[in-house]
């Protein structure tokens, strides 16, 4: 009852105090639904998880305590697929930062991988305050703390862009490594339409090859290019690839989430490098 591995995250009937009525509890998620490069791990035993229901409109509605054990590869409808047993559910009080997961079968990053169910404030001591206000906070805060979120992430070479000459320009832009990104945030949560233009201007810029920002000069050959729309949706998604360069959603939770676990994991430059590239592929 201590510690937990998973988060699995379902909005499927029969799901998961059910799963002895009608699957002998068992059930599956296909890869395409397991996060986090669980499906190349060597699978443990049997692991403590959290089992959380959602509604068929994806809103959460319970969540348990529980064993997940017996993993095995299968196929389901052509796709492979991870089974497994449930077992021991115990109905809990669901942290807020997880209610908003989406389905899928994801890996714990809080507190050294592991989330204590008693204690609903992960990493509390070294999480900043200003987490907690990106939810409902206004353009300007949610602009300015996805700035400082970045740097906490290590990023040093990033740059806002001037509120004051900021037409058809992004937020900011930051180099790492061999990354290249354009950013910018937004509160809307349908924007594809409504930043297409905008979307468009951040693709021509970011395919020269240096960027000047006031007397800053980089040199964008032989990176990796990226433009980023940082939001309060959950999750990750790519908009776009153009060119060889994404376009891509990212829910600033997902960016949270990568920083506790900088903080709970030895990841080097390169592995860091590797894991801001590859949010959604």
């Amino acid at each position: 009852m201590d510690r937990i591995r998973y988060i699995m995250i379902t909005n499927w009937s029969c799901h998961w105090d059910d799963l002895q009525l009608k699957f002998n509890n068992s059930t599956l998620f296909t890869f395409p639904l397991i996060k986090d490069g669980i499906e190349k791990e060597s699978l443990t035993q049997q692991c403590e998880t959290l089992f959380i229901k959602l509604t068929k409109n994806n809103d959460f509605e319970k969540a348990w305590y529980g064993i997940s054990k017996n993993f095995r590869k299968t196929y389901y409808k052509t796709k492979d697929a991870i089974r497994f047993d449930v077992a021991d559910l115990v109905e809990v009080d669901c942290p807020m930062e997880y209610k908003t997961l989406k389905n899928g079968w994801h890996k714990n990053w809080a507190n050294s991988n592991y989330l204590s169910v008693n204690n609903s404030s992960t990493n509390g001591l070294l999480e900043p305050g200003f987490f907690a206000e990106m939810k409902n906070c206004g353009w300007e805060e949610f602009e300015s703390f996805s700035f400082v979120l970045l740097k906490l992430l290590g990023i040093n070479n990033i740059h806002k862009y001037s509120s004051l000459d900021n037409r058809g320009k992004a937020d900011g832009f930051f180099k790492f490594q061999n990354l290249s990104v354009l950013y910018d945030s937004t509160l809307e949560s349908k924007f594809d339409k409504k930043k297409e233009i905008q979307i468009n201007n951040y693709l021509d810029q970011i395919k020269n090859d240096k960027i000047v920002i006031r007397d800053h000069y980089y040199s964008l050959k032989d990176t990796t290019k990226q433009v980023w729309i940082i939001s309060r949706n959950t999750g990750t998604r790519l908009i776009r690839n153009e060119d060889g360069i994404k376009v891509k959603e990212i829910g600033y939770l997902t960016l949270i989430d990568l920083y506790k676990r900088r903080l709970n994991e030895e990841i080097t430059l390169d592995e860091l490098t590797d894991l801001l590239k590859t949010l959604n592929g």
